[in-house]
């Protein structure tokens, strides 16, 4: 390899983009690609490509400094990361009574994660449906649907992660001294993680885009690591109506009255449907 692993990439995305032509050409995809090989994420704007919150939290406050003073700061990224983790910790127990071991650091991310604070995990489905839904629930242009075969993640860890930490994943995500993504299912399960099919996936660099990480994997794999399907906005409406005759709809990823509230986003287009039955 000319490139060692984890040294930034200038080349383009790591993945192959696959534009989705009809509902029945991305059933057939996916089903081609062996699904069960796969996690999927699904993005409203086809635009985008993998971001972790933490990531994304960086460059939103990187923007504000450059408004108010004009340059750029340094963040110590680790630092910060500990900083949120432990404060989340101490007061966590003003508002949730069943709480992971301080040492658990992954449990602890997976439930930052569920209540919205900025972490290191990756949202994923088992579901290629489900995604196609998160791709599809917000925005008006073109989505997408990223595929990424965990077998060839985890057949590649044993070349990035060294001996003595292979069997101790957890604890070198944070020793800041190997290159991977992890696939993380948390003992700490709640009803939403469950419905949505839900995994993360976890860098254990905060300091390098999740896309560099990626292409490692890509640069030994037999197989492509990640396809990125691209969703024209024409197929909104009708992948959307496909969903809820599946059953996948906000009501049913999220449980309660959250849920039931999103739901009714979509509400005009139901009225609409209902009264093309009545014509």
């Amino acid at each position: 390899m000319s490139r060692k692993i984890g040294e930034p990439i200038d080349l383009h995305d790591p993945w192959q983009e696959i534009r989705v032509t009809s509902w029945k050409f991305f059933d057939e995809s996916i089903e081609e690609l062996g699904y069960r090989q796969c996690l999927f994420r699904g993005q409203s704007d086809s635009e985008w490509g993998l971001r972790t919150s933490l990531d994304r939290s960086f460059d939103t406050n990187q923007k504000i400094i450059m408004s108010a003073k004009g340059k750029e700061r340094t963040f110590a990224k680790k630092n910060h990361e500990n900083y949120l983790i432990k404060s989340f910790q101490k007061n966590a127990n003003m508002y949730l009574e069943f709480l992971p071991p301080t040492k658990k650091k992954l449990e602890w991310l997976a439930i930052m994660q569920h209540y919205g604070a900025p972490t290191r995990l990756l949202d994923v489905t088992l579901s290629p449906h489900i995604a196609a839904f998160f791709a599809l629930e917000s925005g008006v242009g073109d989505s997408s649907v990223f595929a990424i075969r965990h077998t060839e993640l985890q057949k590649n860890n044993k070349l990035f992660i060294s001996k003595s930490n292979y069997t101790k994943t957890q604890e070198a995500i944070f020793n800041d001294k190997e290159w991977f993504v992890s696939v993380f299912n948390p003992e700490y399960g709640n009803e939403r993680l469950f419905m949505q099919q839900g995994l993360f996936l976890v860098p254990s660099r905060i300091d390098s885009a999740f896309d560099n990480l990626l292409k490692d994997y890509q640069d030994f794999a037999d197989n492509d690591v990640c396809i990125k399907y691209i969703i024209p906005a024409e197929l909104r409406l009708s992948g959307l109506e496909r969903l809820k005759n599946m059953n996948i709809t906000s009501a049913t990823l999220f449980p309660g009255i959250d849920g039931f509230s999103k739901s009714l986003k979509f509400q005009v287009l139901e009225t609409i449907q209902s009264q093309r039955l009545l014509e």
